[in-house]
């Protein structure tokens, strides 16, 4: 009656040595989680399930298109979108204004793109010596 699941925790060091290890074995487990740019790298070497029948047109479009193209290879699912979401943005106004930037997106529809967003912080750092614009928050190994 219903599903057993053994959860397997691992350090972020080890776990896509790990991860590596057990797809060339043939020992891959069911469910896994990995960041996109592993994923392409898995998918394209073949080493995943399609997912295509498992999604109908309807899960498709419930997605942001770039969200499920990055869980796609040659146009075939391998994996469902996560860690989709931002959860806080924080940014300094002084530096900013000093920059010479008046606007901040408010909204989805304002968003910047990847290249507006480089431009930005290519201008903060021009206009601010020594000053790193950007910070990802990620606690990668720990």
């Amino acid at each position: 009656r219903g599903v057993r699941v053994q959860i397997r925790l691992e350090s972020y060091e080890q776990m896509y040595a790990n991860m590596d290890a057990l797809l060339a074995g043939g020992r891959a487990p069911d469910l896994f989680r990995c960041d996109y740019a592993n994923l392409g790298m898995y998918s394209a070497s073949g080493q995943l399930l399609d997912l295509s029948p498992y999604f109908s047109t309807k899960d498709r479009t419930g997605f942001l298109p770039a969200l499920w193209e990055a869980v796609c290879h040659e146009g075939r699912p391998y994996a469902v979108p996560h860690h989709t979401d931002t959860t806080a943005v924080l940014y300094r106004k002084d530096m900013f204004r000093e920059a010479g930037i008046t606007h901040v997106p408010s909204s989805l529809e304002e968003a910047w793109t990847w290249d507006e967003f480089s431009e930005i912080c290519a201008r903060l750092r021009k206009k601010l010596h020594g000053v790193y614009p950007f910070v990802y928050g990620w606690q990668q190994a720990g």
